[in-house]
């Protein structure tokens, strides 16, 4: 009973960390094409924070792939 509860926890946390991941490089993109052709410090801000949500979009899709690990391992512990 536990297992499934937990599995089905990880389930939804990993289509929310998905979702997430995608959303954010998505707002990355348009902020750096947006300043891609800007030019000064302001761009150079926008560029950086833009570099910035990428990052945080990396963390989410390695917590994604974290996930499904965890999804694994429970499954297969459900299993045997």
């Amino acid at each position: 009973m536990y297992a499934n509860v937990f599995f089905v926890c990880c389930v939804s946390r990993s289509d929310l960390e998905g979702s997430y991941a995608k959303g954010l490089s998505k707002l990355s993109g348009k902020l750096l094409k947006a300043s891609k052709e800007a030019t000064g410090s302001v761009a150079h801000a926008w560029q950086a924070v833009a570099v910035q949500i990428e990052t945080q979009a990396e963390l989410h899709r390695y917590k994604l792939h974290e996930l499904h690990a965890c999804i694994f391992y429970v499954f297969n512990f459900a299993l045997s």
